[in-house]
């Protein structure tokens, strides 16, 4: 700090090396409707240039956590946003920090309404004249991962890339596999054992999707 020019400048600079060379892209905070007349908040990240561009729908884990705007996924967004790509990271139906409401209804739901916020996000997608629908990618960790799957795998959608991190394919080998809430994941050996817990709850059928998956080309046909 020059305290005669009113002037400081920093000793150092933590910034990651990529943040050097490039100027971050920061997202644009929207909101697209839900089927029951919610609305939902997401990120959107832009690439520099009209397009059309590929999109990826980021889901993030929890699933009761949020998408915030911050530099995370270890520089993975810019990284993407300077291909070329852009991101979408709503907050769909379980999400924090838009009340308890929003946040419950995916108790034991998952696969159900949150999938059908999932699947607006997409609707949106295709409402924007800069985005390119034909190539479409999902991706995600953790739940966000079996929520990657669930888009893949019961959405009508041609993606173009998918990627699961460690994400849960079937819930009821996860459900027994998970302590009960509030118990240790391995009680003391005197400890009686304790019974498997609650798999009543079965995730919602498939949303029933509002636009049409198109027709599937053998390669070579016209």
């Amino acid at each position: 700090m020059d305290l005669a020019r009113h002037e400081f400048r920093y000793l150092t600079d933590t910034r990651p090396p990529a943040l050097h060379v490039i100027d971050p892209i920061a997202p644009e905070l929207i909101t697209y409707p839900a089927r029951d007349g919610r609305d939902v908040h997401a990120l959107l990240y832009r690439p520099d240039g009209p397009g059309p561009h590929p999109v990826l729908l980021f889901i993030h884990g929890g699933p009761e956590s949020q998408e915030r705007p911050i530099y995370a996924r270890s520089g993975l967004y810019q990284h993407l946003l300077h291909q070329g790509i852009a991101i979408l990271a709503p907050n769909f139906a379980g999400s924090t920090g838009y009340g308890t409401a929003h946040q419950k209804l995916i108790y034991c739901d998952w696969g159900g309404i949150d999938l059908d916020d999932l699947d607006h996000a997409v609707q949106y997608l295709h409402t924007l004249d800069w985005t390119d629908p034909n190539r479409l990618a999902v991706m995600g960790s953790s739940y966000g991962g079996f929520a990657a799957l669930s888009c893949l795998a019961r959405l009508p959608y041609p993606w173009a890339a998918g990627v699961s991190m460690c994400g849960p394919s079937n819930l009821l080998t996860l459900a027994k596999a998970s302590p009960p809430p509030g118990r240790p994941s391995s009680p003391p050996s005197s400890a009686t054992p304790t019974p498997a817990p609650n798999t009543s709850c079965n995730a919602a059928p498939s949303p029933t999707p509002t636009t049409s998956p198109p027709p599937v080309r053998s390669p070579g046909s016209p």
